[in-house]
């Protein structure tokens, strides 16, 4: 997305189409990858995973909408901001399920 931001005409447009590349296999993994250990706390969290699909559908209606009111580019910056909160919680994970020998 940032890239996207920054290239002009065709670049930035296939920076856009690589987000879309990239969301084809998002969901899965990240699916898999946030759903507890304990078996106790996997319907609530499904739950939850399910529920932040409502945001695939908010999100972009919502960047539509600033990208009438201040162009294209600005608009750009809330799913970039989204995109960050799910590179954070790949962080997080990731820090959690690395073993130190």
């Amino acid at each position: 997305v940032a890239l996207a931001v920054v290239l002009p005409g065709l670049g930035g447009a296939a920076a856009l189409l690589g987000v879309g590349l990239c969301n084809s296999v998002m969901f899965p993994l990240a699916y898999t990858l946030a759903l507890p250990a304990d078996e106790r706390d996997v319907p609530v969290a499904a739950m939850l995973l399910c529920m932040a699909v409502v945001g695939g559908a908010i999100v972009p209606l919502a960047t539509g909408l600033l990208a009438d009111m201040a162009g294209l580019r600005p608009a750009l910056l809330l799913p970039g901001l989204c995109y960050g909160v799910v590179f954070a919680f790949a962080f997080a994970h990731g820090l959690r399920q690395r073993t130190f020998a």
